[in-house]
């Protein structure tokens, strides 16, 4: 379902390079300075074109986490943003407000059943529990 791909670091680092206010004795000559957070968002704004992105939190329950880290993301127009937890909680309005910032999907195991549980973790604990004696 998700296609990731990845450039060589090289690419990356030319591709920011090309962005990037030119830097002091490079070869174009100029002397313009940069700052180091220039570099993070120019790399940001370029691989975020190329992936989708994926929000990991162990716990989703009110939301805020992700729509902050949503939020943020999309000033980078990233291709799309997914928002995975272990434990779907999402009191309130939770769910409809992480997709008003941008968050395509919400996906979630089913250790708390609900609209959003598409990972079933019962094969996982069955395996488990074969184990213990």
């Amino acid at each position: 379902k998700f296609l990731i791909v990845v450039f060589p670091v090289y690419v990356i680092i030319f591709l920011v390079f090309l962005q990037m206010p030119s830097i002091p004795g490079n070869e174009f000559g100029t002397t313009t300075a940069f700052t180091y957070q220039e570099l993070v968002i120019n790399l940001l704004s370029i691989y975020s074109l190329i992936v989708s992105v994926l929000l990991i939190d162990d716990m989703i329950t009110t939301g805020n986490s992700i729509v902050k880290a949503a939020n943020y993301l999309n000033k980078f127009n990233p291709g799309k943003i997914y928002a995975l937890c272990s434990h779907a909680v999402l009191i309130d309005d939770a769910s409809l407000i992480i997709k008003e910032a941008g968050v395509e999907e919400i996906i979630a195991t089913n250790t708390i059943p609900c609209n959003v549980s598409k990972v079933d973790i019962t094969p996982i604990l069955t395996e488990y529990f074969k184990t213990i004696r």
